[in-house]
């Protein structure tokens, strides 16, 4: 076993071996919805190997998803540092004491199922080095899900929603393509700052935008997303919200 997880490591696996990449789909309730989530459960030697080095680079990788704003992965007590963010700009903004902002929640569709595989690898090379040679073994063929009602997919696209590697490997992507939307944006608006901030955790985003940038931001922040794949839903599915954070007897104003 131990043999094998090496091989798994390394990437240098024969194509035999590709029973390691097989997931089988299980469904799990949402909160609040109709729509279940669907969680890809795979081999336990791939998983067991996987874990390993995703500990041991754990250190390394939090200084790259703090560079990318990145508060849900490999980030201990994440979640609290994003309400108290978010809690204290939007007090100071509806307070007064700030120009009025844009509070954006972006919500991604489907984020972990619609990446482009070289998006994938293109990040995992530059940031993940110990997680390479496994996931460029793996892209080397369609993944084969096994379907709760008994058939077979077959996947050429995605992180795989449950793959211990999928939250690191989808948010160095979002974040490889997000951090090119900053300099983009702030390109766009030389000698004046960007006017936003943003931050995420995992596929949910949260930014505080001025009010003369929102509109080509959002734009901006959009064509990031389409460069690896994703989007935002649209429609009665879309779960995206723009506030105004403006004292509200000026609300009237804007």
């Amino acid at each position: 076993m131990l043999a094998v997880q090496v091989k798994i490591k390394a990437g240098n696996l024969i194509p035999e071996a590709t029973w390691l990449k097989r997931t089988k789909l299980i469904f799990i309730k949402k909160k609040d919805s109709n729509t279940p989530r669907p969680i890809r459960v795979g081999e336990f030697l791939r998983a067991c190997a996987a874990k390993q080095v995703q500990r041991s680079a754990a250190p390394r990788l939090r200084c790259t998803f703090r560079r990318y704003h990145q508060w849900g992965v490999e980030m201990p007590g994440g979640a609290e540092a994003l309400v108290h963010w978010r809690a204290t700009a939007e007090h100071v903004a509806l307070r007064g004491d700030a120009e009025p902002l844009v509070a954006f929640d972006l919500d991604l569709q489907n984020m972990f199922g619609t990446m482009e595989w070289a998006e994938i690898r293109e990040s995992v090379n530059a940031e993940f080095a110990e997680a390479s040679g496994w996931i460029n073994w793996q892209h080397s063929s369609p993944d084969e899900i096994q379907l709760p009602g008994g058939g077979v997919a077959f996947s050429d696209r995605g992180a795989g929603q449950g793959d211990v590697f999928g939250s690191s490997t989808s948010s160095l992507t979002l974040g490889r393509h997000v951090e090119a939307h900053r300099q983009r944006h702030a390109a766009s608006l030389p000698g004046r700052g960007s006017g936003a901030a943003d931050e995420w955790f995992m596929d949910d985003g949260q930014a505080l935008v001025k009010l003369s940038v929102a509109e080509p931001w959002l734009r901006s922040v959009d064509a990031a997303f389409a460069a690896f794949g994703g989007s935002r839903a649209k429609g009665e599915a879309c779960k995206s919200v723009a506030r105004l954070l403006v004292p509200e007897h000026r609300a009237d104003a804007f």
